[in-house]
């Protein structure tokens, strides 16, 4: 039997002002959290055939913001025990596009898969951001915000 694959990329050090309440998130003020925040996610990749995969999440770059340190960026790779059927995937893109939750979690509790290879990188905020930040219509809480903006 075929062997299917989920890539996922997250920056598990996002700055937010979603009030979630769940165990992955990390207030550093009154109203801004860190966690993690999924920036791409393939499903149902079938063995070595990544273009066939289901995109669940569109790729979208690492853009820490001002003051916020560095950012783990992270690819995790699992193991699928069988393709997962669109209710499943449909279920994943709600829960992927809050913030603040772990993508680790849902995949062992909903897609029964087992982490089978991590790789990661660090990045931290340069006035480029500012830029990638205007295209997509972001501004950070005032603490993060660029002085240059």
């Amino acid at each position: 039997s075929e062997v299917f694959y989920t890539l996922i990329m997250s920056d598990l050090d996002h700055i937010s002002t979603n009030q979630n309440q769940n165990n992955n998130q990390n207030k550093i003020g009154s109203d801004v959290v860190i966690g993690e925040y999924m920036q791409w996610a393939v499903f149902n990749i079938p063995g070595d055939r990544f273009n066939e995969g289901t995109t669940l999440l569109e790729y979208i770059g690492p853009a820490p913001e001002h003051a916020s340190g560095l950012h783990r960026i992270v690819f995790s790779l699992y193991k699928q025990h069988s393709p997962l059927s669109k209710p499943v995937l449909d279920e994943a893109k709600r829960y992927f596009t809050i913030r603040n939750q772990s993508s680790h979690s849902w995949m062992k509790n909903h897609a029964e898969s087992i982490p089978v290879a991590l790789n990661a990188f660090t990045v931290e905020w340069d006035q480029n951001v500012d830029y990638f930040h205007s295209l997509r219509g972001y501004v950070p809480p005032p603490a993060f915000r660029s002085p240059v903006c």
